[in-house]
């Protein structure tokens, strides 16, 4: 009896010390060295506003098998109005077109940019190109275009950020 109660307390006690070393990690766990927007605004032949959109993410991961990349929530929608988004390309550093699936969710296009057998380590830049309509608001006293640059969902922290807006000359003479 006891030698079976004690072979049962081995056995209990390598499953307990061995289960401690499988903890998972947290797919959350990396930062955002920098994200750099470019907006190009424009306007159409028809007077619809147009945005051209390029972002560029670098992002660190651990030096071990944790993550396959990174997902990017882009709106579908801006004040209710459909923007007709296009994803143009998704790339590496070096403009090799990186894979990516696409869902919806809560009026989100989600990119979900990676490959579910590689895993990533380090350094990673994703840029991505996509173009959106009807994003400026007119208003009788002015227009408006309000964007927020990286959300406020993101569960890693950003080292910087930086926003740059390109005004087509279709604008700037509408504005004048």
């Amino acid at each position: 009896m006891i030698k079976k109660f004690l072979s049962f307390l081995a056995i209990v006690t390598l499953f307990i010390s061995g289960s401690q070393s499988v903890i998972a990690q947290s797919v959350q766990n990396f930062e955002f060295e920098s994200l750099v927007a470019d907006y190009y605004l424009s306007l159409d032949s028809n007077n619809v506003s147009t945005l051209q959109v390029v972002e560029k993410f670098v992002a660190n991961f651990p030096d071990y098998d944790q993550n396959r990349g990174i997902e990017r929530a882009i709106p579908q929608k801006y004040k209710n109005n459909n923007v007709d988004l296009k994803i143009k390309s998704v790339h590496d550093e070096n403009a090799v077109d990186r894979n990516y699936t696409t869902y919806e969710s809560n009026d989100n296009l989600i990119l979900r940019i990676g490959d579910a057998d590689r895993y990533v380590r380090g350094r990673q830049v994703y840029t991505i190109t996509y173009t959106m309509r009807d994003v400026i608001s007119f208003y009788d006293q002015q227009d408006e275009w309000y964007w927020d640059v990286n959300g406020d969902q993101w569960k890693q922290p950003f080292g910087s950020v930086t926003a740059r807006v390109h005004f087509n000359p279709s604008i700037v003479q509408e504005i004048s």
